[in-house]
């Protein structure tokens, strides 16, 4: 799971010369393996660091991992830079930052080359559509569907698309039933208005 490199001897070293202090200021718990690492949540996997310790020892472990252990542990140190806790005394520098997202992203890929998505029956991907049948969306949701949508610049080739997409309906016959519903939805949506 870890490499034997000099990152892991400053880890293990940080974190030995952890245990075995008391920290009476501020103070984050640390597993020293991660729980995305299949670490456990006992005391024995438990430390005090301050912020700034924290901060380097989430640095360490993706220099410090391969694979899909790295994939786990940029993810984590990105979420240590981006987390909703207001009272962390740290800052990143936008060059720490972007190095975090580019590896994060290349490791990423790495992992998914090759594999494809996720494969579905037939029948589940009925089920699914049929899920969506029926689901009325609330106007608030239509309002922000339709303001997200405005300026909105499309490609000559997205364009194309359109154009053949309407081209195919021209001319199509509504049954009765058909034409009934359209009117009424027409009215409906004029009332809102």
């Amino acid at each position: 799971m870890f490499q034997q490199n000099k990152y892991s001897e400053w880890y293990f070293s940080l974190v030995e010369r952890a245990k075995t202090r008391t920290l009476d200021t501020y103070s984050e718990n640390h597993h020293i393996i991660p729980k995305s690492l299949d670490g456990s949540n006992s005391k024995d996997n438990l430390v005090s660091l301050t912020p700034k310790e924290h901060y380097v020892c989430h640095r360490l472990l993706v220099k410090m991992t391969h694979g899909e252990a790295k994939a786990k542990m940029l993810c984590a140190a990105l979420i240590m830079m981006h987390g909703i806790d207001l009272n962390r005394t740290y800052r990143i520098s936008s060059t720490s930052y972007q190095s975090i997202k580019i590896q994060r992203a290349q490791a990423l890929s790495n992992l998914k080359k090759g594999k494809p998505g996720i494969p579905r029956s037939a029948e589940t991907r009925e089920k699914m559509r049929a899920s969506k049948l029926g689901i009325k969306k609330s106007p608030e949701c239509i309002e922000k569907m339709r303001l997200a949508a405005l300026g909105r610049k499309h490609s000559q080739e997205t364009k194309e698309k359109f154009k053949v997409r309407v081209s195919n309906r021209l001319g199509t016959k509504h049954s009765d039933e058909t034409k009934q519903k359209m009117r009424l939805a027409k009215q409906k949506n004029l009332a809102v208005v």
